[in-house]
């Protein structure tokens, strides 16, 4: 490792990453409105948003402390050092394989009622069931890795380590989702969102990744550091895919109704 990787500088390291950039700031404390985060979504869609933000310790560590006090339907206040704090433990996290690991099992279990079976998509059973709601919940908790995950601090790792060619095009493949994409038309007659799944990407990307592991083996003739970092940082982008593929088809799915031709935001 070089740098401030070596020396594990996290403050340092995480300074220049994005932050939400629609959240509202005071000097003690942070707020998320979704309802202007999404502007056109459901006010049961804008509401789950802010369950799964004050749902997310318990998402991501199995701990009951909520994130945050929800106020109203889409809007949730929390601390600001509470919040910092959050990020910091989180992307520290992003560096350590048995972390992530732990996040993709947790993930796995808690969306593991969507499986392969498409007999669940579009019941709305799933907003008035404690125990589907709950599921629901969970997987809009992992909305927030879209700015909780240190972006700029992996591509700068993935550039320290193979160059600045090499490095930012292993970044971009590893972001790719371990479930089928999928589009959507309204070209129905009552113009109801039609979901038409298409081929796993997945498999498309097969060789960019098989490269990404022969890189992997490779460096573990050199630091095994630098090894393990590698496979978090691949883990987590493609957990970072895959949850945004499936919180977009499961609000498709439940909510095209409600909808009618508007997308996900």
């Amino acid at each position: 490792m070089v740098g401030l990787f070596a020396r594990r500088d996290w403050k340092r390291l995480f300074a220049n990453e994005d932050d939400c950039n629609l959240l509202l700031e005071s000097r003690s404390h942070v707020v998320f409105d979704y309802n202007d985060m999404f502007f056109g979504a459901t006010s049961e869609e804008v509401s789950l948003y802010a369950d799964g933000l004050v749902y997310m310790n318990r998402s991501f560590y199995g701990e009951r402390r909520p994130f945050g006090v929800k106020r109203r339907d889409g809007v949730v206040v929390i601390e600001k050092r509470v919040y910092k704090s959050a990020l910091l433990r989180f992307r520290i996290g992003c560096f350590s394989f048995p972390r992530v690991g732990n996040l993709e099992r947790r993930f796995r279990t808690a969306t593991r009622v969507f499986g392969d079976n498409d007999g669940w998509l579009g019941r709305r059973s799933y907003l008035d069931n404690n125990i589907e709601r709950r599921a629901l919940i969970s997987l809009m908790s992992y909305h927030v890795m879209n700015w909780f995950i240190p972006f700029r601090a992996f591509n700068r790792y993935l550039v320290s380590l193979f160059g600045e060619q090499d490095g930012e095009h292993i970044f971009r493949s590893m972001f790719v989702s371990r479930i089928g994409s999928h589009i959507s038309s309204c070209s129905n007659a009552d113009d109801r969102i039609e979901h038409i799944h298409i081929s796993n990407p997945y498999s498309k990307k097969r060789g960019v990744l098989d490269r990404v592991s022969e890189i992997c083996e490779w460096m573990t003739e050199c630091d095994a550091k630098d090894y393990q970092t590698l496979m978090a940082i691949m883990h987590i982008a493609m957990l970072a895919a895959t949850e945004e593929e499936l919180r977009r088809i499961v609000q498709l799915r439940i909510f095209s109704d409600d909808r009618g031709k508007r997308d996900v935001e």
